[in-house]
């Protein structure tokens, strides 16, 4: 029991320090904030004589978006797990269809 707590505990720790020190502790974040803020404020730089009224009406965007552009989008989070979760979900799947756990091979 002690065993698996720390292993659990081991774990823990280095997926979150993992997560951590990829995101460079938040810095990420805080460029991508400041780019989106500098491209919202270089595309209203031409907008500074327009009212409020009319702002309000220019559309965002009028292009249609397809079923093919929505599945992509959905789907995109997938491309980022790492190999070993598909082999882990594909041997858990195996499993329980009553043919036991895969273990030597196909």
């Amino acid at each position: 029991m002690t065993r698996a707590a720390i292993l659990l505990a081991t774990v823990a720790a280095t997926v979150y320090i993992t997560i951590i020190v990829a995101n460079f502790g938040g810095y990420i974040d805080e460029s991508i904030r400041a780019n989106i803020d500098f491209g919202i404020g270089m595309s209203m730089r031409g907008m500074q004589d327009v009212t409020t009224e009319e702002r309000d009406t220019i559309p965002l965007t009028n292009k249609q978006v397809s079923w093919l552009n929505k599945l992509i989008i959905t789907l995109s989070p997938l491309s980022s797990a790492p190999a070993w979760v598909y082999g882990v979900v594909w041997i858990s799947s195996r499993s329980e269809r009553g043919r036991g756990p895969v273990l030597g091979g196909f």
